[in-house]
């Protein structure tokens, strides 16, 4: 589980950031996003529906010749809203005059701004119409949007200052607590997604990759050796193998929902044991199995999963938490 920054840095850009905050934002509504799909993004909803997105980035945000941008991302969209069921057709850019320079240029000096053709004043729709013009081309603006997204500075937290109000937002919305571990694995979401053209992150994926990293994140290691009886050669093994291990999880979800699932009987059928006596129980009598699911067959390991396990069935109120949150049903 690689949550160092340095791993997504090189190949996380403005377009990947865009996507993050996309999802983040529309995770209640989407079925899936695609960076580098169809379009630079595209959002499928719970409806059918798709909304394309064009993402221009300027090295400097002040630039003045952005028609040019604004040209290409029209160009690209036209294609876009010959397909059925289209939300929205959406240009996006981090400069401060994505349309050009007029006497309304100001209506983009946040940042964070979106805006319908019908919502622009006079000025900044001449602005469009005027490319439309120059492309010969029929196109259906009353699907047309400009969304700003601010993305400049001499490093990465400010360049990154609106992805970090998208985080804030999510985390407290869901009531989480990673912030650090969940935004950079959602970066790494973001990148590996971009890898082929049909790599979607689903919301199921969102669900389930979030699910691990708040819960399964920095465990209490003294507490569990010590409830446990962890040898101590063990421990440090068991420190520098965890998140490896963690990996499996997140790419074999389902095993996440039988430890919840199976627990929830084990709890009923073993009512006359103390609270802490039966979740002790459970881990002991589950953790070869669960073991044998993911090819682990050492006693160091072992020793890990019991961990897990026990870590998932202390915190499944988080998963219930987050399913809320996102208006998502994995039955």
């Amino acid at each position: 589980m690689n949550t160092n920054a340095s791993a997504t840095q090189a190949g996380f850009h403005y377009q990947n950031m865009v996507g993050l905050i996309l999802l983040l934002d529309n995770i209640n509504d989407i079925e899936s996003i695609n960076v580098e799909g169809t379009d630079d993004i595209d959002i499928l909803f719970n409806d059918g529906y798709t909304s394309y997105y064009q993402v221009k980035e300027v090295q400097n945000p002040n630039a003045k010749n952005t028609p040019e941008k604004l040209r290409a991302a029209l160009k690209t969209l036209l294609n876009d809203s010959k397909t059925t069921k289209v939300r929205k057709l959406v240009y996006v850019s981090n400069a401060y005059f994505p349309l050009g320079v007029s006497k309304d240029s100001k209506l983009f000096d946040s940042n964070y701004l979106l805006y319908s053709y019908n919502e622009l004043p006079e000025g900044l729709q001449k602005k469009v119409d005027v490319q439309i013009s120059k492309l010969n081309i029929n196109f259906d603006t009353s699907k047309f949007y400009v969304l700003r997204i601010g993305y400049a500075g001499g490093d990465v937290r400010s360049k990154e200052s609106e992805l970090d109000r998208a985080v804030d937002e999510f985390i407290q919305r869901a009531n989480l607590s990673k912030k650090i571990a969940l935004k950079e694995h959602w970066k790494n979401m973001i990148s590996d997604s971009t890898e082929r053209a049909d790599n979607k992150i689903t919301k199921k994926d969102f669900y389930n990759h979030t699910v691990i990293i708040e819960t399964l994140t920095n465990p209490n290691f003294d507490e569990f050796f010590e409830k446990y009886k962890i040898e101590d050669e063990n421990e440090d093994y068991i420190k520098r193998n965890y998140n490896d291990i963690i990996d499996r999880f997140i790419y074999d979800f389902p095993v996440v929902n039988s430890i919840h699932k199976e627990f929830i009987n084990f709890r009923v059928n073993n009512s006359n044991l103390g609270r802490d006596e039966r979740k002790k129980q459970f881990v002991m009598s589950t953790y070869r199995k669960i073991a044998k699911k993911l090819e682990l067959d050492n006693q160091e390991d072992f020793d890990i999963i019991k961990l897990i396990i026990s870590t998932i069935i202390r915190t499944r109120s988080i998963s219930n938490q987050l399913k809320e949150t996102i208006n998502f049903d994995n039955k």
